[in-house]
């Protein structure tokens, strides 16, 4: 397509705990949540970005042109921007607390080997997930040997 053959950053973002905030405050509660972070990645991208949900929680960022630091410094500046964000339990009148992200950074040539770029940045998301949450690890840095 229109991409091949550029470098790509590609990111794999997840709520931390979000099953936690469901069974906790119910799936209108969750859904909040997810447009919420859906908002902010939105007003994140740049010309030519694309942002998708993948599954329940988690999302993926392709960045076109982009190096594993501009992976990096977008999915800080995400992760910050959701930190930030106050969800009110309605039915309990009372905020969530604080929402995290885990997010997982990978980068290169995109080419016929993308889904592996996927696969090191969900990797890499697993990292952070590992090392504590709420972070962003680029797939082959030390964070995750």
């Amino acid at each position: 397509g229109k991409y091949s053959g550029k470098e790509m950053a590609v990111l794999m973002l997840d709520i931390d705990h979000f099953k936690k905030i469901n069974d906790t405050h119910g799936h209108m509660v969750g859904d909040k949540a997810i447009v919420a972070v859906s908002r902010i990645l939105k007003m994140s991208l740049r010309k030519g970005d694309l942002a998708a949900r993948i599954g329940g929680e988690e999302f993926a960022l392709l960045l076109p042109g982009g190096t594993s630091a501009d992976g990096l410094a977008m999915g800080e500046k995400i992760r910050k921007s959701v930190e930030k964000i106050e969800i009110l339990n309605v039915t309990k009148r009372q905020k969530i607390g604080v929402m995290t992200l885990s997010v997982g950074v990978d980068a290169g040539w995109l080419g016929p080997d993308w889904i592996q770029m996927m696969e090191r940045a969900d990797k890499a998301l697993y990292a952070s997930k590992a090392e504590g949450r709420n972070r962003t690890t680029v797939f082959g840095s030390h964070a995750m040997a």
